[in-house]
């Protein structure tokens, strides 16, 4: 054997020098071997050839909410494939998909290209704009206000027309119910609730580019949060840096979040508040209190009673070492940061407690903490959404309140993105005449009598704003870099063009110009065009470079304008540590023996090109433990029952999911059904419900 191996050796080494001669000889391995290296360190095949000289252009993704800095390579004018542009402050923390499947976006099979009518059939068929612009038209104008403009939950411009078209109906067209715009919740606007309760203005920010640790309760701060990209650059570098302090998730997955911490401590969705508060009986113990808030003794008495180490540990099962380690690196020098497993869906109580904690240690406006954001100048005409969504179709689907005669979907997706899947569908099936803006025909679309087509990212212009959880408000600018493929338009544009066809005076200036509008109110402010310069130094109290003098030529080049500043933000009635919110939003919660299981669901990302795979049910995680009081046995099928409706998924195995709890990944086609499975706790204080977990049970199908 020994032989034979050494004479295939000799024949190997044989072949390889004649391989070589002729290699050296003709050029054409060479060629192949450079094509071949240069396609295993390159994306995929480009989506289409190139046409003409390519060209790098500088601009930010409008793809998600974070805003990111990128840089697209054009072949003709036609964009060929983006980058991140190093440039840009938030270009530096890598793409999220969405991001680099732009230019793939643009020839989505599934993207609508022309407004769409129903007919008799309740079929959808093409339709002509100048049709359906007279049909919506007619439909508002025979409403006489009795409209619900739903609108994305993100801040822009685009949002402001929206709202302020909402009001020319009121002031045009009459009385009736009164035209209503509620934005989709999202955590911003909980956060927003939440600093206001304390008696502060603006929006919680998170500096941990300057923090010497970090406690996440709940939070998926480094996942599903807008500014996810930039935090998690900022904690990757401040480690390599070798910054004092360590990173603890309390939370009931050990996910992507909690494996780029120093520990993981199991904590059941629903108790960050309370483990917050029992937080902050440490630093009271430690005498690491920091705070001087009007409401402090209440506060103490309120902790020093209802928090003890002993009453925590019965509550949420945490130690009490733990909750003392995480409060040492608070003190000195972390930042706390209170939310949901994914992003989204944390009641006010969850955030309130969080600030109240880093207020409790002094963490809060100061570099390295949590920094209240102020929003950007407000364009002229700009009204806040006036109603809040989640009662309202609540309230409709129930008969409790008359059912709007028009529905207005901008680029909004409740059947998808909203809980209580069965009430959502009902309320909507109840409303009279429905229209949508989509670029692709969503779950919500596919039910509405006229869908109208909108531009894809790379096809619009669109301001990006501060996304929720950066430490200082910034602004970009999405610029267009082709027409449309399609017959599109931008919902802003087509929104005041019906405006001006039922004669509503006050729908207020185009959407590019509150754009404008909105460049030339950042020239008063204290702010400047990120080029060479890092935000969060400036915020740590280094030199402000001066500021440019056309903010508005910066943004279209691609650059970002910052304003990191810590300012007073205290309102007039003063600032709280919510004693007496807290007090009353932290008792203990009724047990449900009838769905025992707490469900979280995480959202798969989205697939640009379908892969086939949409008909697989569903997989549902959860530990063995968990698994075997069920009765649930790896791969098995199994029935997940909620409030109102049920869907069929498969069991799997995973030691990752603490006990109790059960972790859902749909794809966009299945979470309708996922939906119905769910259902929103309302909040002990306010409007605002809990949806990043439900109770539900699973059972052998």
């Amino acid at each position: 054997m020994a032989s034979k191996r050494r004479t295939f050796l000799k024949c190997a080494a044989a072949l390889a020098a004649g391989a070589a001669v002729g290699a050296a000889a003709s050029p054409a391995p060479w060629d192949a071997l450079r094509q071949l290296e240069r396609r295993e360190h390159s994306p995929p095949d480009l989506p289409h050839p190139p046409a003409g000289p390519l060209e790098h252009v500088d601009t930010v993704s409008a793809a998600g909410e974070f805003g990111t800095g990128i840089r697209v390579l054009t072949s003709g004018g036609r964009p060929m494939l983006v980058r991140a542009n190093p440039e840009n402050p938030l270009g530096r923390c890598g793409l999220p998909p969405a991001d680099l499947e732009q230019v793939r976006a643009l020839a989505h099979p599934g993207r609508l290209s022309v407004p769409l009518l129903k007919n008799s059939e309740g079929r959808l068929e093409p339709v002509a704009w100048s049709k359906a612009l007279d049909l919506l038209a007619a439909r508002l104008s025979e409403a006489r206000g009795e409209t619900l403009v739903v609108s994305q939950a993100r801040e822009s411009c685009g949002r402001e027309v929206a709202a302020a078209f909402c009001a020319a109906l009121v002031a045009g067209l009459g009385a009736g119910l009164g035209a209503a715009h509620a934005a989709m919740p999202s955590e911003v606007a909980t956060a927003a609730r939440a600093a206001a309760l304390m008696g502060l203005t603006g929006t919680p920010g998170y500096d941990l580019d300057n923090a010497r640790g970090l406690v996440l309760l709940g939070a998926d701060a480094f996942g599903s949060m807008p500014a996810s990209p930039h935090l998690r650059r900022a904690w990757a570098s401040s480690r390599g840096r070798e910054k004092q302090g360590k990173a603890y998730y309390f939370g009931p997955e050990r996910g992507a979040t909690a494996a780029l911490c120093d520990a993981w401590v199991p904590l059941a969705a629903g108790k960050e508040a309370t483990a917050a508060l029992g937080l902050c009986w440490h630093l009271d113990a430690l005498g690491l209190v920091r705070c001087e808030a009007p409401d402090l003794p209440e506060f103490l008495q309120l902790i020093r009673s209802r928090f003890t180490p002993e009453l925590v540990h019965a509550a949420t099962g945490l130690k009490p070492a733990d909750l003392e380690n995480a409060a040492r690196v608070l003190a000195d020098g972390g930042v706390l940061i209170a939310g949901a497993a994914y992003g989204s869906g944390a009641d006010e109580s969850t955030i309130l407690a969080g600030l109240a904690a880093n207020a409790f240690a002094g963490r809060l406006n100061r570099p390295g903490g949590v920094i209240l954001v102020e929003g950007l100048p407000a364009t002229p005409g700009a009204p806040a959404p006036s109603d809040d969504l989640l009662d309202r179709l609540r309230a409709v689907a129930q008969g409790e309140r008359p059912a709007p005669k028009v529905l207005l979907l901008v680029e909004a997706d409740p059947l998808v993105e909203l809980p209580d899947g069965v009430l959502t569908a009902r309320a909507l099936s109840r409303m009279g005449f429905k229209a949508c803006f989509a670029d692709r025909l969503t779950a919500s679309a596919a039910p509405c009598d006229l869908v109208l087509p909108a531009p894809m990212p790379l096809e619009r212009q669109e301001d990006m704003r501060t996304p929720y959880g950066l430490a200082f408000p910034c602004l970009g600018l999405a610029r267009s870099l082709l027409r449309p493929m399609g017959d599109c338009r931008h919902p802003a544009d087509v929104l005041l063009e019906v405006a001006s066809r039922l004669g509503l005076p006050g729908a207020g200036p185009s959407h590019q110009a509150r754009q404008r509008a909105l460049a030339v109110a950042l020239e008063g402010e204290e702010g400047f065009v990120a080029r060479g310069v890092e935000p969060w130094k400036v915020l740590a109290g280094e030199g402000r470079p001066a500021p440019e003098a056309d903010p508005w030529r910066e943004l279209q080049a691609g650059r970002l304008w910052c304003g990191p500043r810590i300012r007073s933000t205290v309102r007039e009635g003063g600032f709280t540590l919510g004693s007496t919110l807290l007090a009353g939003a932290t008792g203990p919660e009724a047990s449900d023996l009838e769905r025992p299981l707490t469900l979280l669901v995480r959202p798969a990302p989205e697939k640009l090109i379908p892969d086939g795979q949409g008909g697989a049910l569903p997989s549902v995680r959860l530990n063995a433990a968990t698994a075997k009081t069920l009765r649930l046995r790896e791969g098995s099928r199994a029935r997940l029952k909620g409030h109102s409706g049920g869907a069929d998924v498969t069991v799997a195995l995973d030691e990752s999911v603490m006990d109790g709890h059960a972790v859902l990944t749909p794809t966009r086609e299945q979470i309708y059904a996922i939906r119905a499975a769910m259902d929103s706790r309302p909040a002990g204080n306010g409007p605002a419900r809990r949806w990043d977990a439900c109770r539900a049970t699973l059972e052998p199908a």
